[in-house]
């Protein structure tokens, strides 16, 4: 009954916070018989939004590190029903876990990215997903998701009011068609239905998100001026999108669409300053933050002060120095590279979690990935 409350209380929050649109299939979602229900993951609150539409509380997958949030933690004790899972490994006890529940005539939450969208766009995973919705043969339900990315990006300093945010549930497969479908096959139809890019979805919606300081934050991940080849020289404010050396160089308009350059989407910003990587990474790149250690035992994050990090391409090394000591971090070493929230960054090395809070988290993960392959 508590739980019931506490999501009526949040479908009535997100009612006015958003200009909410459900549609559903003639497919009966309040029934005993489990199904998976697979999701684009759009924004934060994914996992709590879909989940409040369905009479009957799925059990949720949660990435372990989400929870040194204690809002992110309450959510899942509180309010949904978390299977936690460990990205960078296999995860037995998760899989016992998704098995038990299923016998138990629960549904299966999953968003197969694990992460809220960077960038507005549906990034692809692998087959891992289908082989345990093949080896299960329960109904698949998959729910898309439109216009939350443009109502709350990962990166922004709010929401939009009344931004518009369509949720559209339908039966993917029964589990009939599960059994006779080969794991190729589930695949490819999960990654047909849910492929989606918000901002041009809203080049055909023309929904007016009328955004106020959409802008703002940006810069933690977009790190490349595309009119003067510049890097970490981004500012934003408000809706305008700067550079320290160009001025003006872009605009969220009232669509929340880039305007003044050739593209409309950050996806298209994002391809080109990875292709940039190898002219940033000609010389060392800096940037600074707080950094943390993790222990798995207790979820735990242990402060290690303010430092600052020195990603150096000739030695292939991360040089982080707090007011204590130097670290020296072999890029090839390091592992479990990811990023959690807005801008922590996640890294393994030597068996110990560090969690990097970073001033340009997209540019530390992607160059530490690029100069691994190097």
């Amino acid at each position: 009954m508590k739980r019931t409350l506490v999501k009526l209380i949040y479908r009535f929050i997100f009612s006015i916070k958003y200009r909410v649109k459900v549609k559903k299939d003639d497919y009966k979602y309040n029934r005993k018989e489990p199904y998976f229900i697979i999701g684009n993951h759009l924004f934060e609150h994914d996992g709590l939004l879909q989940s409040i539409y369905l009479r009957k509380q799925p059990f949720v997958l949660v990435n372990e590190l989400e929870l040194t949030s204690k809002v992110k933690a309450y959510w899942y004790k509180e309010v949904l029903k978390g299977i936690v899972i460990n990205k960078d490994q296999y995860n037995i006890i998760a899989l016992k876990q998704i098995k038990q529940r299923i016998k138990e005539n629960h549904s299966i939450m999953i968003f197969p990215e694990f992460e809220s969208s960077l960038f507005g766009d549906f990034v692809p995973y692998s087959l891992s997903l289908a082989k345990l919705i093949k080896q299960q043969s329960i109904d698949l339900v998959v729910v898309k998701t439109s216009g939350a990315y443009l109502t709350y990006p990962r990166w922004g300093k709010g929401s939009v009011f009344k931004g518009k945010i369509e949720l559209s549930y339908r039966l993917l497969m029964s589990k009939e068609k599960v059994k006779l479908s080969s794991v190729e096959e589930i695949h490819q139809q999960l990654l047909l239905s849910l492929e989606h890019d918000d901002f041009f979805w809203n080049q055909e919606e023309k929904y007016l998100y009328k955004p106020k300081t959409r802008a703002v934050g940006l810069e933690n991940y977009i790190y490349y001026c595309p009119v003067c080849s510049n890097h970490q020289t981004i500012a934003t404010k408000r809706n305008s999108i700067n550079c320290s050396r160009c001025g003006e160089i872009a605009r969220f308009n009232s669509y929340s669409l880039l305007s003044g350059l050739e593209f409309i989407d950050l996806s298209s910003w994002n391809q080109l300053q990875k292709k940039a990587l190898p002219n940033i990474l000609s010389q060392a790149v800096f940037t600074e933050g707080v950094m943390y250690s993790y222990d798995r035992r207790d979820r735990e994050l242990t402060n290690l002060d303010r430092v600052d990090i020195e990603i150096n391409p000739l030695s292939k090394i991360v040089f982080i120095q707090n007011r204590d000591e130097e670290l020296a971090f072999d890029i090839s070493k390091i592992s479990s590279l990811q990023l959690i929230r807005k801008n922590e960054v996640v890294i393994k090395y030597k068996h110990i979690i560090y969690i990097l809070q970073v001033k340009d988290p997209m540019l530390l993960i992607d160059a530490i990935l690029f100069l691994k392959k190097q």
